[in-house]
């Protein structure tokens, strides 16, 4: 396999020889690459190279991860809003989803709650129709969230269960952990302390 120095020599060579194709092939492996290892500086340069030459949904995607990362949320909110409807045109469900997601989460973490709703419950239909069983807790989970944000605490418990069911049927521990947690803290909100530390005990 080759490194990543050799990686970027051909990206640059393709760079300069305006072959979008292959800019877009080693950028997206690059900048994957370097998001599962938490190098978002270095993503956010390599992809505002790769867009100067071509505008794939992948490349957007990675490029609006990484400002999301790293607290620049409107202009990660513009790459994702590039992406989604070119991912509509190519029918990419799975990608259309995650975007959805995406954008549902930056609305989110500003505390723009009806839009982040309004995007996760367009995704989450998507994800069903899909089979995407962990992006779909994922998706229940981040409801839950909203929904105990706006002191709907019966919703948000609602949404984390059917989450938490999800993650222990597909087995994903880290996300049975974080539902579990957040059941624990809605328990707390109701003032059900006994429950509260039933399910953080569990986490």
């Amino acid at each position: 396999m080759a490194s990543d120095a050799e990686l970027l020599e051909v990206f640059r060579l393709a760079e300069a020889a305006d072959l979008p194709d292959i800019v877009c092939e080693v950028g997206d492996h690059l900048a994957w690459n370097w998001i599962s290892r938490s190098r978002f500086p270095e993503v956010d340069q390599l992809s505002r190279r790769s867009l100067a030459v071509q505008t794939s949904a992948g490349t957007l995607l990675a490029a609006g991860r990484a400002l999301r990362v790293l607290g620049k949320p409107a202009d990660a909110l513009r790459y994702y809003q590039q992406a989604l409807p070119i991912q509509q045109e190519a029918s990419d469900r799975a990608g259309e989803a995650a975007t959805l997601s995406n954008i549902g989460l930056v609305h989110h973490n500003r505390g723009n709650l009806d839009q982040a709703l309004h995007h996760y419950q367009q995704a989450l239909p998507i994800q069903q129709e899909i089979g995407d069983r962990a992006g779909e807790a994922t998706t229940l989970n981040n409801i839950g969230g909203v929904h105990r944000n706006r002191g709907n605490l019966d919703q948000a418990l609602h949404h984390y269960q059917q989450a938490l069911t999800i993650r222990r049927e597909v087995g994903d521990r880290a996300g049975e952990a974080t539902t579990l947690n957040n059941i624990g803290m809605v328990h707390h909100d109701q003032g059900n302390l006994d429950q509260a530390l039933h399910h953080y005990q569990q986490a």
